[in-house]
């Protein structure tokens, strides 16, 4: 009777153990980032990220870190039945997007994409990525990070660091986090359309006002010594 007993529980353990097992398993493989960018040959980079995340109690909150020659179109989330636009909300250079409408996650699915289009003005510009605000997490002693992140242009990736993947044009990497942004220069097919998006080294300095005001000093100074001269000199031919 206890043998049995023993041999019943030890297998009761064993299913508990195995369903365990395969719950952290396909929780871990869900934790999957894929973020892809490209840029089209209009000086556009159109960029889509494919978030495989365990479900979540609370309303999805993501961020973007608005860049400088950089504008970002309509922030689109699918769940492979319904997509809509994110509203965002923030003070610059933070916006932050909620999924107001509680459905990031379809019955169906354990993920959701993001898509936009960001219109570059320069030709060494910084891409921003929409960034999940909560850790994405990994399988215990996986050492590899959760996010894949792709670059496809005729460029050159500054940051993050990524290998280019000969003979095409593309850059790729692995992180554990999405990055905020993705530099990109040398590329040919963009030109300069704005102010701000002039390099710094060609940018106007902006001095508050000291070569104005240094201008002015030396010209009172020029009138002030020879008037003081001539007060000087009348005071002395008075006093003779």
């Amino acid at each position: 009777m206890r043998l049995r007993l023993r041999t019943l529980t030890l297998g009761m353990l064993a299913l508990v153990a195995r369903d365990l097992r395969s719950q952290s398993l396909s929780t871990g493989a869900a934790a999957r980032v894929q973020v892809s960018v490209v840029i089209d040959s209009t000086g556009r980079a159109l960029v889509r990220e494919r978030y495989r995340v365990p479900r979540d109690t609370g309303a999805i909150q993501l961020q973007l870190l608005t860049r400088a020659c950089a504008s970002v179109g309509e922030i689109v989330l699918s769940n492979y039945v319904s997509t809509f636009v994110l509203p965002s909300t923030g003070h610059a250079p933070w916006r932050i997007l909620r999924d107001t409408t509680g459905t990031a996650y379809s019955p169906d699915s354990s993920g959701f994409d993001i898509s936009y289009v960001v219109a570059l003005g320069a030709p060494s510009v910084d891409i921003p990525l929409v960034q999940l605000t909560r850790p994405i997490p990994r399988r215990e002693g996986e050492g590899e990070g959760s996010v894949s992140l792709s670059v496809l242009t005729g460029g050159r990736v500054g940051f993050p660091r990524l290998a280019r993947k000969a003979p095409s044009k593309a850059w790729v990497g692995r992180f554990v986090a999405v990055p905020s942004f993705v530099h990109v220069d040398q590329m040919g097919n963009v030109t300069s359309t704005a102010a701000d998006c002039i390099a710094p080294a060609q940018r106007p300095v902006d001095d508050g006002g000291l070569r104005w005001r240094f201008f002015t000093l030396l010209a009172m100074m020029v009138a002030w010594v020879p008037l003081y001269l001539f007060w000087a000199r009348r005071t002395q031919e008075g006093d003779a």
